[in-house]
């Protein structure tokens, strides 16, 4: 967990299940950005937003690299068409390795 200070507002960052957080706490005194960043923190962990999130991850990779792959195709030869399948094909399956 960061908390910083960007011009007059504290702001923070910190991961959950592998989601990066960065949100500004729109306080300018240290100790009530703590106590938003805490609660923040409470929210999103009790929430069952972690979980949501995962899931969330794991449906936005697979189609957002087939629209990449779809919207480049005509431009590529064959072959390099052959190794992006591959290359999406391999990421796919470390995305969803990992989130599981």
């Amino acid at each position: 967990m960061v908390l910083y200070k960007r011009g007059d507002t504290y702001w923070f960052e910190f991961l959950i299940n592998g989601q990066r957080i960065r949100e500004s706490t729109k306080e300018t005194t240290r100790s009530k950005a703590l106590a938003r960043e805490r609660e923040r923190h409470r929210e999103l962990e009790g929430g069952g937003r972690a979980e949501r999130l995962d899931k969330l991850r794991r449906k936005l990779f697979p189609l957002a690299a087939k629209e990449w792959y779809e919207s480049n195709e005509a431009a590529w030869s064959e072959s390099y068409q052959g190794i992006q399948t591959l290359n999406i094909e391999h990421l796919t399956a470390f995305a969803q390795s990992v989130v599981s």
